[in-house]
């Protein structure tokens, strides 16, 4: 990225295991105080558009067979950490020199709502950031102090329209049950039931009564005998108390072969009911 102000530039290495979309990033675009100032500015110079129409093909495509749904950015503090800093820069800095990434949020937060007045008007009936949500990173304090309030933006500017709000929400849960109860989110994206996560669908369910979850389907079990697979789907489902607010995804790599079986026997399940 050049600017004026200097340059900022990231290293990726593509990841080629499963999905082949993703990549990992070995250096980030802030390596130090003064990059912050130069990502300010890339941020400010940025010009957002609408392209409404690659929507409208995607759905024509797809027809009865699903939906779709747009991805929009992270909240300003998840994309400063993820995609700006890295845990490690942004943990030194937060202590550090806390005033950098409070000037570079506010930044974000006024720009952002363009992108957030653009996607209230997309034809989709799903918003989702990809928060990658983990207590671990987050914890309590700051997801109410960020996280809620970018969730809240988005949600003024899609109301009264027929959209919901999606968050993906993949890490370590329990101890933000609280305050994921008090934000306005209406899908729990990408829930992982233990033993990678923290939570069970049983216990999120009592938590968050008035949002539906999406889960990140268990990934030990998808490498499972179909018979495992069947079973522990079922639980899951009698966790849930039915399909009503409950959808199954995968979000994590796995051979794709165990992808294959393990999806057949889930959506047979699920058809059944139980």
């Amino acid at each position: 990225l050049k600017t004026p102000l200097g340059e900022l530039w990231q290293v990726l290495e593509p990841d080629e295991v499963a999905y082949e979309t993703n990549t990992w990033i070995h250096e980030h675009f802030i390596k130090g105080p003064e990059d912050y100032r130069v990502m300010e500015y890339v941020l400010k110079d940025a010009v957002y558009r609408p392209d409404y129409a690659a929507l409208r093909e995607a759905q024509r495509r797809l027809g009865e067979d699903g939906l779709v749904y747009i991805r929009v950015a992270k909240a300003p503090l998840q994309e400063i950490i993820y995609q700006m800093t890295g845990l490690e820069r942004f943990s030194f800095d937060s202590v550090d020199r806390p005033e950098l990434i409070e000037s570079l949020h506010q930044v974000m937060m006024g720009r952002y709502e363009e992108l957030y007045e653009i996607a209230a008007g997309s034809p989709v009936e799903i918003l989702l950031m990809g928060d990658n949500v983990s207590a671990d990173i987050v914890g309590d304090r700051r997801f109410r102090k960020y996280l809620i309030p970018a969730y809240t933006r988005l949600k003024h500017w899609i109301g009264g329209a027929d959209k919901k709000l999606a968050v993906h929400m993949d890490g370590r849960l329990a101890s933000l049950c609280e305050a994921v109860a008090d934000s306005p989110v209406d899908i729990i994206e990408a829930l992982t039931p233990p033993p990678m996560g923290d939570l069970s669908v049983a216990a999120a369910r009592q938590a968050w009564p008035d949002k539906a979850l999406w889960i990140n389907y268990t990934s030990s079990i998808i490498v499972e005998p179909a018979e495992r697979v069947r079973q522990h789907t079922r639980q899951l489902l009698r966790e849930a108390g039915g399909k009503r607010g409950f959808a199954v995804g995968i979000t994590e790599d796995a051979p794709l072969l165990a992808l294959e079986r393990a999806l057949e026997v889930i959506a047979e399940v699920l058809r059944e009911g139980c």
